[in-house]
């Protein structure tokens, strides 16, 4: 099975539970202000965009290191270093806005 299609399964299988499962593990915050219909699509194309970048993070951890020493060959330490930080940064995108959207306007998340 060529990388590709395997990063692209990883992708999927971790993409439809992020989309299902956020709203359950982050319950939207009862809150005065209702997003207008207009609002609702780009919210929608917000989460799913989180969501499928939480599936390529998770893909890049499975499947980047190589990637990332092929392409910084000199220094094992930078590598891990970049590896390690583009991982965070892809991943941590869905909990951050999911928590967000838990906490509404409630600044101390309490």
């Amino acid at each position: 099975m060529k990388i590709w299609m395997r990063v692209a399964a990883i992708t999927v299988v971790v993409t439809i539970p992020a989309l299902l499962l956020g709203p359950v593990l982050f319950p939207p915050a009862d809150i005065a202000v209702e997003p207008t219909s207009a609002q609702i699509p780009f919210l929608i194309f917000l989460s799913v965009t989180d969501a499928v970048l939480l599936g390529l993070g998770i893909s890049f951890l499975v499947f980047g290191l190589p990637v990332i020493r092929r392409v910084y060959p000199d220094s094992k330490v930078s590598a891990w270093a970049m590896y390690l930080t583009i991982g965070y940064l892809m991943v941590s995108c869905w909990p951050h806005l999911n928590m967000h959207a838990a906490n509404g306007v409630d600044f101390r998340g309490s």
